[in-house]
């Protein structure tokens, strides 16, 4: 298992990473140039997050469902005759949303709550959106991702081949990369349904417009109905750039790993402290 993740999907992003690096060269949406320094570190975080840890983290994340005998919970909702008679694409597509509304709250929480919410500060200390902030996330991060992206495959048994799962994990790395790149890109009316440079860059805007704002992963349509949108007209790149208030606290890449650990303990202490 672990080979076939490491390599066909590895293999998978390799592709995607040329085909969207190749597209910046010329559609750049920002004319930026990136310190040799982030160059390995992004580089770190896409080895690292893709193909080690987010696949040991994948093994945890099961052996601890099947510890707890979470399949119990499944409702095989796919099972039901209506969905057992349903075309694999139809079928594809109803999991697909199913997934990624579990991921737009996940997201939600990340933001919302302040234990979390220390470590995705992570991925938003980046200052330069281009497709290798996709990857970038704290380790801790990656493990609460799998933990509840899982979820909807335990309770819901989508029965899809593995072609099919394949595919599935492909096309939302697509967008995601995408909605990450440095590409000045108009998809037009279909921003408020597929998520995309234009809409995902004000998520990671120093703006205080774009708070808790964008929290789509694959599609967009989320946040114009749960009022979580923000996409000012006159405005195409936030002009106070990327990140928050002290972001630097989070460079070098030493600083992202161990940071947000210290930063919980100290807040701990703080408040042992104040009792």
């Amino acid at each position: 298992m672990l080979g076939f993740v490491s390599n066909k999907y590895f293999v998978g992003l390799l592709v995607i990473a040329i085909m969207i690096s190749v597209i910046e060269l010329f559609f750049p949406f920002i004319k930026n140039k990136k310190k040799p320094v982030k160059w390995i570190t992004d580089g770190i975080y896409q080895i690292f997050n893709f193909s080690i840890f987010g696949v040991y983290a994948e093994v945890l994340v099961f052996a601890f469902y099947s510890f707890f005998k979470m399949d119990k919970l499944s409702i095989n909702l796919f099972s039901v005759d209506y969905f057992k008679s349903l075309h694999i694409v139809f079928k594809f597509i109803i999991f697909l949303i199913i997934i990624d509304f579990f991921e737009y709250c996940i997201h939600n929480l990340l933001h919302r709550i302040p234990v979390l919410w220390e470590f995705h500060k992570v991925h938003h200390s980046i200052k330069h959106l281009d497709w290798w902030g996709n990857m970038l996330f704290h380790p801790i991060e990656i493990l609460v991702y799998q933990f509840f992206i899982y979820l909807p495959l335990i309770l819901f048994n989508p029965y899809l081949p593995e072609t099919a799962f394949f595919v599935l994990v492909m096309f939302r790395l697509t967008i995601g990369t995408f909605a990450h790149s440095n590409l000045k890109i108009d998809i037009g009316p279909f921003k408020y349904f597929i998520n995309n440079p234009k809409v995902h860059c004000w998520h990671h805007a120093n703006d205080e417009r774009a708070i808790n704002k964008n929290l789509g992963i694959t599609f967009t349509f989320w946040d114009f109905i749960f009022n979580t949108a923000v996409l000012p007209k006159d405005e195409a790149f936030p002009k106070k750039g990327l990140g928050f208030l002290n972001d630097s606290e989070y460079q070098p890449f030493m600083n992202q790993i161990f940071k947000p650990i210290m930063k919980l303990i100290q807040l701990k202490v703080e408040k042992q402290r104040a009792l």
